[in-house]
């Protein structure tokens, strides 16, 4: 379950800290984010019909779902350098959602099944 922590204290706690820390820093935010796609996905999948059918939740569902498999494919964390290229990934991801969010793809058939509790 996603932990009480809130992303402006996750980035201030990676401020000016060792390696060591960073690492650390950097394996919990991808578990937590992680967490925190996969608690938004069962939510929409729980939604009434009502207002699971409506194309903003369909879109925020792929857009979800998308970011989750993008976080479970990285690779596990273990080096200086993983954080490193991590911290670069977040950066060039947040720098992409402001296009991302004006391009919604269309679902895969896997996608639709993930978004539409069936």
């Amino acid at each position: 379950p996603p932990h009480p922590v809130s992303i402006s204290q996750m980035m201030l706690a990676s401020g000016r800290t060792s390696p060591a820390v960073r690492l650390a820093n950097a394996q919990f935010l991808r578990r937590e984010l992680a967490s925190r796609r996969a608690h938004v996905l069962s939510l929409l999948r729980t939604m009434p019909p009502p207002l699971a059918s409506q194309p903003a939740v369909a879109r925020l569902c792929v857009l979800n779902w998308q970011r989750l498999k993008g976080l479970l494919t990285l690779p596990e964390l273990s080096t200086a350098d993983d954080e490193k290229a991590f911290a670069a990934a977040m950066l060039d991801h947040s720098a992409a959602i402001d296009g991302e969010s004006r391009r919604w793809p269309h679902l895969s058939p896997e996608e639709e099944a993930l978004c539409v509790d069936a």
